[in-house]
């Protein structure tokens, strides 16, 4: 039997399974039996995307944990050592205030520091028209903390004798 001149017949793109499926059934089963397929082909496609961002995220959670775990806070109170002279840097909570006395140099500056990964810590001064003078907190094996500042920006707050640069303890 020939389907050639049927007008039932299913068009040749629908051939294969879903010709059979057409060819079979009714007209209002087979848009049922598409209409499950189309519904199940998407949330195949829903679950697989689901499934490969959980890896990404579970990936980006293993990789940023050591990163997260490792910023710890710089421990409050004063720390003191020297440098040019004598250097003094007081910590409370997340501000911070350095200063420096030497022979023929003094100076002080308050401000804020951030964490900058493990054990490192960048203290930010206020911008008061001369730059921002910022200052790097290293902690060293031995649990003193190791302080470099931009001294282009920093000289402002001290003179051109002396610096925030040095080593303090508690």
């Amino acid at each position: 039997m020939s389907l050639e001149g049927d007008d039932r017949a299913p068009p040749t793109q629908l051939l294969g399974l879903v010709g059979v499926v057409a060819a079979i059934t009714d007209a209002k089963t087979f848009d049922r039996l598409m209409a499950i397929g189309q519904r199940s082909q998407r949330w195949f496609i829903v679950e697989r995307l689901i499934g490969m961002f959980r890896k990404m995220i579970g990936a980006l959670c293993l990789v940023a944990m050591p990163c997260l775990a490792s910023a710890e806070p710089l421990p409050d109170g004063m720390y003191r050592g020297k440098n040019d002279g004598d250097l003094f840097m007081e910590i409370i909570g997340r501000q911070a205030t350095f200063q420096v006395s030497a022979n023929r140099c003094a100076g002080g500056v308050s401000g804020n520091f951030a964490d900058a990964g493990p054990g490192k810590w960048i203290f930010t001064a206020p911008d008061e028209g001369m730059g921002q003078c910022k200052i790097s907190i290293n902690r060293q094996p031995n649990g003193s903390m190791k302080t470099e500042e931009d001294w282009s920006t920093c000289r402002y707050w001290h003179g051109t004798n002396c610096s925030f640069s040095g080593t303090v303890a508690r």
